[in-house]
């Protein structure tokens, strides 16, 4: 892994995550972070191998298997998790225990790309194939958050809705929030056409990334976008960690739908302890 990488690489036997250290010793209490790699599962064929996703066309037995691995490793519950439903929008869920339920038995959120608590020992749970995932930390009133920014979301703003939901909730400041940008499509595979370009060019005005290919299409920085409305949503930028890890890149690690089209998908997970 590259030094600067602001997401670490853990290994428990072929069971690999990512995690956030920056978030580790900001609070009084400890904040757990993962972003799950595709190692360590029992999928198999493009799902394979840890694929998480619960509406996938994978067979729901090894689903199960592979959240069951992930429990044993991690020391959870598989029914603790308050799971997302994602629709691609800018829907924000404040989520609380009675929330939690594993989707294959139940499923309790609908239509919600982010969720928002300040329950303890509730993981909360989003899902990803290349979209961007946004972590957030509150470390003087304890809160956390984690959102799903594919473009759709991003173009509607989602990252500093979740600051405005938290503030308007927990009354978080946020200055002093801590945000993170998880590993995502990067702008060396990220092309998009001229529709999008334009949609674009006319919401990020200070977004100057963009250069042209061959086709005449252009090439996006996601995560770029996200970290520059973080910045105008309040968040300091020394306070935004931004992985530079790209989906598509490393196939080692990641799956992509950019990349592969039929494939598994990640899960992003925050837990205050």
């Amino acid at each position: 892994m590259d030094e600067t990488e602001t997401f670490q690489l853990n290994n428990i036997g072929e069971f690999e995550y990512f995690n956030i250290p920056k978030f580790d010793s900001a609070g009084k209490r400890d904040v757990f972070t993962f972003f799950s790699t595709r190692n360590g599962g029992v999928s198999e064929g493009c799902y394979s191998s840890l694929n998480l996703g619960t509406k996938k066309l994978d067979d729901k037995r090894n689903v199960r298997e592979n959240y069951e691995i992930l429990c044993r490793k991690l020391n959870f519950d598989i029914e603790s998790f308050a799971f997302s439903d994602q629709i691609h929008r800018d829907n924000i869920l404040r989520v609380a225990h009675s929330d939690a339920a594993f989707p294959l038995f139940k499923q309790k959120i609908f239509n919600a790309d982010a969720l928002i608590t300040d329950d303890r020992d509730l993981p909360l749970i989003t899902f990803y194939a290349d979209c961007v995932p946004l972590y957030f930390f509150d470390p003087v009133n304890e809160v956390i958050g984690l959102a799903h920014a594919g473009w759709r979301g991003t173009v509607m703003q989602i990252g500093p809705k979740v600051v405005k939901k938290m503030t308007e909730q927990f009354g978080t400041d946020p200055g002093k929030l801590l945000a993170a940008i998880g590993p995502s499509i990067g702008e060396c595979c990220y092309e998009v056409g001229q529709d999008v370009y334009e949609i674009f060019l006319d919401k990020f005005k200070k977004y100057t990334g963009w250069y042209r290919t061959n086709e005449n299409k252009y090439m996006l920085n996601l995560r770029e976008c996200n970290s520059l409305q973080l910045t105008e949503g309040g968040i300091k930028t020394d306070n935004i960690y931004v992985s530079n890890l790209c989906t598509s890149c490393n196939e080692r690690y990641f799956y992509s739908y950019r990349r592969d089209g039929k494939t598994g998908l990640h899960c992003a997970i925050i837990m205050l302890r």
